[in-house]
């Protein structure tokens, strides 16, 4: 439910993103009969997005650390942290800089990288969240505040 409720980083994610296989909550196949009683994960559309680039997203969730890795909404996409990973149980660990730019926890910068690291132009290692909107002003605000969350995460560069 944080991906439907939560829209810090993007518009509502819709469950079948990544619960591909019933239909709606009350479906028998909701929980799954595998027999865990467990809502089975299966990637939809948004985790293999490519935005026309080189990167092939191969989503994979990992019940027993609670991972997504390797999904295009968690940084597998052109110029993104290929190795990012969101962790369902640590809000902390989603950050601009995760996906974009450093990975880093402390700086969080976002500023895009290639995958030795070094920055990808037009993007500088002076830019910081504060900078986005200079080419992203349909998305992000100078103040680095989303103004357009649908804009986010939705399989396109909005410039």
């Amino acid at each position: 439910m944080t991906h439907l409720y939560n829209t810090k980083w993007s518009a509502e994610v819709e469950c079948e993103e990544c619960h591909t296989d019933f239909n709606g909550f009350s479906d028998p196949l909701h929980i799954g009969d595998n027999p865990d009683g467990i809502a089975e994960i299966n990637f939809g559309p948004l985790a293999h997005d490519t935005i026309n680039g080189p990167i092939r997203p191969n989503p994979v969730w990992d019940r027993n650390i609670a991972t997504c890795s390797s999904v295009y909404c968690h940084g597998t996409f052109k110029m993104g942290n290929i190795n990012a990973t969101g962790v369902w149980t640590n809000a902390s660990s989603v950050f601009c800089g995760r996906c974009h730019g450093d990975n880093n926890p402390v700086t969080q910068n976002p500023t895009p990288r290639d995958s030795n690291g070094v920055f990808v132009p037009p993007h500088f290692s002076f830019m910081t969240i504060n900078s986005c909107y200079v080419c992203h002003g349909t998305v992000i605000n100078s103040q680095g505040m989303f103004v357009d969350k649908s804009k986010h995460v939705n399989g396109d560069v909005d410039f």
